[in-house]
This record gives C-alpha cells, structure tokens and sequence, in this order.
C-alpha cells in the first residue's frame, strides 16, 4: 500500500515530517523541483509547449473532446 502525503508548509508540519523520518517503515521523499530536470530536458519540454500553443487546430483538450463526444450521444 502506498499513501501520499503532500506537505505545503513544512513549518507548520515540521513534528510531523520529523515524526514520520523516525519509522522505519516510513520513506519520506523531497519533491522534486523544476532545478532537478536537466537543461536538455527543460528545452525539449519548451519546444513542445511552444508548438502546441502554435498548432491550435491540430492539438485539442481531452476534456473538451469528450465532453463533445458524450453531447453527440
């Protein structure tokens, strides 16, 4: 079983992160921030959001898509 916890203010919450270190059962992870990603990778994720903003009538939203899908139903 695998519980996620996502912890905003770690301040506020401080006892219980150090709490939660202490169990042995327990595996806290750091979230991974935008610093972690390499640079060819952040680049390629730039490219790929410019050309999706560009070809609006090749991409559309999943959600608007079903949503016209079930409307036709």
């Amino acid at each position: 079983m695998k519980i996620t916890l996502e912890v905003d203010d770690t301040n506020k919450a401080g006892l219980l992160v150090e709490f939660l270190k202490s169990l042995s059962y327990v595996d806290v992870k750091e979230p991974k921030t935008k610093e972690s990603l390499p640079d060819w990778h952040i680049a390629i994720l730039q490219k790929r959001l410019k050309d999706l903003k560009s070809a609006t009538g090749k991409a559309i939203d999943f959600d608007k898509a079903l949503e016209q899908i079930e409307s036709e139903l």
